[in-house]
C-alpha cells in the first residue's frame, strides 16, 4: 500500500497522500485518519478521471480575519453582486463594523447603502429590500 504520512518542508503538518485508493483499509481506519485531518482533498483523482470538479471554497469563521478577496468572493458566492461596486475595497473589520450599524438601524442604513449604489451606477444594479435581508442573513453566519 502506498499510503503514508509525511510532512512538508516549511509548514511542519502532518499530509496524508493515498496512492492506491486505501482498498486495503478497512473503513473505521478511513474514518479514523479523516478525523484526524482538517481538510481533505480528492480532486487529483477525479481530475485524472476527466469528472467535473466543483471548487469548494472556505471563509475563516473569524470574519475580522478577512481581505478584500475573501469579501469579494463571499458577495459573489452568496449571489450578492449588487453589493460589489460598494463593498469590494472593504476587509473583514470593515464589514463587520457595516454589519453593526445596518443592526443598529436598519432602514437607515438600507437606504444609505442604495444611495451609494445608485451614486456609482455600475451596470445599473440597484439594492433590493430583499438583497438587503439577504447579505444580513447571510452575514450573520459569520459574525462571533
Amino acid at each position: 500500500m502506498s499510503s503514508y504520512l509525511q510532512s512538508t518542508n516549511q509548514d511542519n503538518f502532518p499530509v496524508w497522500i493515498d496512492q492506491d485508493e486505501t482498498f486495503d483499509t478497512s473503513m473505521n481506519e478511513k474514518y479514523e485518519i479523516i478525523d484526524e485531518c482538517k481538510y481533505i482533498l480528492l480532486s487529483f483523482y477525479g481530475f485524472e478521471r476527466q469528472y467535473q470538479i466543483i471548487p469548494i471554497i472556505e471563509y475563516s469563521f473569524e470574519i475580522d480575519q478577512w481581505t478584500t478577496d475573501d469579501v469579494k468572493l463571499f458577495l459573489i458566492s452568496k449571489n450578492l453582486n449588487s453589493l460589489l461596486p460598494i463593498l469590494c475595497e472593504m476587509n473583514g473589520k470593515f464589514l463587520h463594523e457595516l454589519y453593526k450599524m445596518c443592526l443598529s438601524n436598519r432602514e437607515s442604513m438600507f437606504h444609505t447603502l442604495q444611495r451609494e449604489i445608485s451614486i456609482l451606477n455600475i451596470n445599473n444594479q440597484s439594492l433590493t429590500l430583499l438583497i438587503y435581508l439577504r447579505f444580513l442573513n447571510e452575514i450573520q453566519k459569520y459574525i462571533p
